[in-house]
């Protein structure tokens, strides 16, 4: 090979490998007439494509968009495209510059659906997803207590629910006070970040302690057992904090709380069942309706709940257990 061939070999993957995506044939002559390299254009398509043919680099042809010899994409191997299905090159051959897709047939059909239909049909889907986002949390929160059941035993919930109580409110009174620091320095953008937040968790607070747990506030002349503000508007103008007090919360606790321990662990004996028999199951029918006319209606039957009546080893001992499949 002769020494002004090799360099311009060299040269030409230099190009190649300083460009991800590629260059066309013009481009690269391009390249080369600025640095003074191209001798001729006809010598530059001809070791171009004896370097695709040796697979120094790669040659993919293009969509032809004029009449003429088809397009080509150089590219260095380190760079390679994605390869074009049959389907791309079958069509390329028969309708210039045609490109496939693929679509799915839930896809298609909601393109065919009315925009007030489209509407419905994805208010319907994100309450699903909440519904799905929730039970994932659900079985998060199982595995966690599953795996930290000898700590949670342990626990006295009127105390448990007092801590976690006096955490909150420190919690909503320091992001209170960094909200107000924000608005007095002037930042907005902050303000309004911390500001939004600061009212979710009241909101979360409120609903929690004062509608569950009835914490309640301070009405009528009644002393406040746990004091949460109504909004950060309310943190701001008024001054108000949350405000826990523990006494009276333990007091309110007790009449509400069954039981000295957040969890019990019970050691079963699984040798102890000789017979269990399946005795009842209840099944929840799920009619899963399509937008479009032909596809009929899908019916899902979900068991939800089941029982089993267990003979123990004794003999004379029966018992019921039940239990639920989600």
């Amino acid at each position: 090979m002769a020494p002004k061939q090799s360099a311009l070999r060299a040269r030409l993957l230099d190009i190649l490998a300083s460009t991800p995506p590629g260059l066309a044939f013009e481009d690269v002559v391009a390249r080369l007439t600025d640095e003074g390299s191209v001798s001729s254009q006809r010598g530059i398509r001809d070791l171009l494509n004896e370097m695709a043919d040796e697979g120094e680099i790669l040659r993919v042809r293009q969509p032809r968009r004029a009449p003429g010899a088809p397009p080509y994409r150089y590219f260095h191997p380190a760079f390679a495209p994605p390869a074009r299905s049959e389907l791309d090159q079958a069509l390329e051959r028969s309708i210039e510059g045609a490109v496939a897709s693929v679509s799915t047939r839930d896809a298609l059909e909601q393109q065919a659906l009315r925009p007030d239909e489209s509407i419905r049909q994805s208010h319907g889907m994100s309450v699903l997803m909440r519904i799905a986002h929730g039970m994932l949390a659900d079985d998060v929160h199982a595995v966690a207590l599953v795996e930290h059941a000898t700590e949670v035993s342990a626990l006295e919930p009127v105390q448990l629910v007092i801590d976690v109580a006096e955490w909150v409110a420190r919690d909503i009174n320091t992001l209170a006070d960094e909200t107000i620091e924000h608005l007095n320095a002037g930042r907005a953008a902050e303000v309004e970040h911390f500001a939004a937040e600061l009212d979710a968790r009241l909101s979360w607070a409120r609903r929690y302690f004062h509608g569950f747990w009835r914490l309640d506030r301070g009405v009528l002349g009644s002393q406040a057992i746990f004091d949460i503000p109504r909004s950060a508007m309310d943190c701001h103008h008024n001054g108000k904090r949350a405000a826990l007090d523990v006494h009276l919360a333990r007091e309110r606790l007790k009449l509400r709380v069954l039981g000295s321990r957040v969890a019990e662990l019970v050691k079963l004996d699984t040798d102890a069942h000789s017979i269990a028999a399946g005795t009842d199951a209840s099944v929840a029918d799920i009619r899963m309706e399509r937008q479009a006319a032909f596809a009929p209606a899908a019916l899902v039957s979900v068991m939800s709940a089941a029982a089993a009546l267990v003979q123990r080893a004794d003999g004379a001992t029966k018992e019921y257990q039940d239990f639920d499949i989600f």
